[in-house]
This record gives structure tokens, sequence and C-alpha cells, in this order.
């Protein structure tokens, strides 16, 4: 039952068979209705049954698993998973390498394939993605050989949806300057309407390559497309190559500083076996808007001076500690948030 099973029911804690698979997935396949397989060719039983989950959600869940985009970076581009025709596709894997599944269905086939030890013993490393090039073959074979030169039928959008392109990057409604675009389906009512806000443009001045200034003669001045990020992904567009943010001066933001890492009331513990120099914590901050450099303090006193993206790490050292960070010409400071550190 469910409550046998919680929360790992949906991420794969049932033992199933390749065939309660197969049957699943073509459950999506079918626009939601029950799939019946049929193992003898003279067998007149209907495939589909009674509705099982809506066709909406069936259509969606086909949409993202045939949309290649969707599986990166965890699947890179152009391998087992991808096809010259849409065919939505899945791998598994179950705990300890014990056995290694896929299952792909297009718009006429479905495919199965099962790889693991009849005891239910380890693999050596061998997931679901190793026998995606034989299911990959099969269906190939299967479409080329039924229609020599084409490929399979797209998979039908979810009736009462509309279309939106939406900005990879922000998730909001792509703008004209978006670089890149994905199409997605929203129910009548429920689509976007707030514009991206990651990718603006703003007027440079030529000169100094700053944002103009109200004296800037015009004649030096050009709008420049800016990735925008928000002040909480800051660490992670620096790692990204986004670079410092735009400062929209029009805005005339509240400025303010957080501390995000660690968290307040943090323990910490210290390994005999590890050297000292190699145990430490990430120190993180969010700034807003962006300032050249925090200083940060720690048990009250000065600590170090960061920049962009304001983050910096601390050796463990036995006892409690306090954390702060401070803007260094301006009265703003953040939160402070106090960890223990003792040892095993």
């Amino acid at each position: 039952t469910a409550d046998y099973y919680g929360y790992g029911l949906p991420v794969g804690g049932l033992y199933v068979t390749l065939e309660d698979l197969v049957r699943s997935f073509g459950i999506l396949g079918n626009d939601g209705r029950e799939f019946k397989l049929k193992w003898f060719a003279d067998d007149t039983t209907p495939i589909s049954g009674r509705q099982v989950m809506s066709q909406y959600a069936a259509r969606e869940i086909s949409l993202f698993l045939s949309d290649p985009i969707a599986r990166l970076p965890s699947f890179p581009r152009y391998q087992s998973l991808e096809y010259p025709f849409p065919v939505a596709v899945k791998t598994g894997t179950s705990q300890g390498f014990r056995d290694g599944w896929v299952v792909a269905y297009s718009g006429e086939y479905i495919v199965g394939a099962w790889v693991g030890h009849p005891e239910n013993r380890a693999m050596n490393h061998v997931s679901g993605s190793i026998i995606a090039f034989m299911v990959n073959d099969i269906m190939t074979s299967l479409h080329h050989a039924d229609n020599p030169g084409s490929g399979s039928t797209q998979f039908q959008i979810p009736d009462g949806t509309v279309p939106v392109k939406v900005c990879i990057l922000s998730g909001k409604p792509a703008g004209p300057d978006c670089t890149a675009v994905s199409l997605e389906y929203f129910r009548e009512g429920t689509e976007p309407h707030d514009w991206c806000p990651v990718h603006r443009r703003f007027p440079v001045d030529r000169a100094t390559g700053e944002l103009a200034a109200e004296n800037t003669p015009a004649w030096r001045i050009e709008n420049r497309l800016f990735t925008v990020l928000p002040p909480e992904y800051a660490s992670w567009g620096a790692k990204h190559g986004y670079g410092k943010p735009v400062m929209d001066t029009a805005q005339e933001p509240q400025a303010e500083v957080k501390l995000v890492y660690p968290k307040d009331g943090g323990r910490y513990l210290i390994d005999p076996g590890t050297p000292r120099q190699f145990q430490s914590i990430s120190l993180r901050a969010e700034v807003n808007p962006y300032v050249p450099e925090v200083i940060w303090y720690v048990d009250g006193e000065e600590y170090t001076h960061t920049g962009y993206p304001y983050e910096t790490r601390w050796n463990l050292v036995e006892g409690e500690h306090s954390f702060q960070v401070r803007f260094p010409r301006a009265a703003v400071r953040s939160n402070v948030v106090t960890v223990r550190v003792g040892r095993y």
C-alpha cells in the first residue's frame, strides 16, 4: 500500500517489473488512458481502457520527456537519449546499481529495456543510461522499417493550453533580448504576463564603459544588453561568467545586506583525522544594490573584505562564534548569525 512505502513511492521505492513500467509509461503516451499490453498478434482486446490520469497531465509529461533541452545538463545533447524524431525517454537506476532500465515511446511505438542480475545483486556501476543506446537502436529501426525515410508524429499539445515563449534563464515570458527561449504550454488563465526582468538594456557611456550619467553627452551613449540577476544568484552568476551586476539607478532600491550562510544556530564538528587547514565553512551574503566590497566581522572583529559575489571561507575554531556583514562606508549591516563548533 502507499502507506507502507511512504514518500519514497513516487521516486522508485516500489519494486516493479519491466512489464509494469512499460504499461505505466504507455498511459502517458495514450493520453492518460489505461494501456493494456498485447502478447499475441490475434489478440482483439482493446489497448485503451479507462481514464486514469488527465489528458493535460499526460501530454505535458510527454512534452517534458521528449525535450532534449530539459534534460540538460545531466544528459548531454546528441547522445543515446536524443532521436531524429519525437520520442519521450526516461531512464532509471535503482539504489546500489541493482537495476537499470529505459522506457521510450513515440506516437507509434513504446520500447522498454531492463538490465540487472536475477538475484538482485549490485552491478558494476551499470545505470539505465548505458542501455539507452540499445533502446535507441530498436526504436529507430522500428520507425525506419515501418516508414523508411520518415519519423514519428509530433506529440499532441494539451487541450485548453496557451503557448508562451519563456526565457530559459529567468523562467518568465521572453522579451526581445532574451538569448535562449523555450516554448511552454500553460492552462488558459494561468499563463504568466510579467516579462523577463533579467535581460535588460541600459544606457552606457562609451568612453568609460559605465552607466551613463545625466550629464553624459548623447553622442557618447549607447544602449547595451545586460544580464541582471537577483542578489540571491550572485554566486551562481559569478561562476557562470555573468560578472558583477548592473545598478539600476532609476529604481533606487533600499540598500540591504543579508547573511545567508551559515545559518543561525548551526553546529559544526572538527574532525580529528583531517588537517585543520582543510576544515572550513563557506560565508555567503546577499547584497542589494551592488557595492564594490563588504566587510565580514567574526566575533565582533573585522575578519576580511570581499567583493562580488560576497563570499569567503572561515576555518573552524572550537567555541561559539558570531558573524556579520557590513557596508564599509554606510550604516548598513546584516543580521547576526551565531554558530557553535565542537569536536567529534
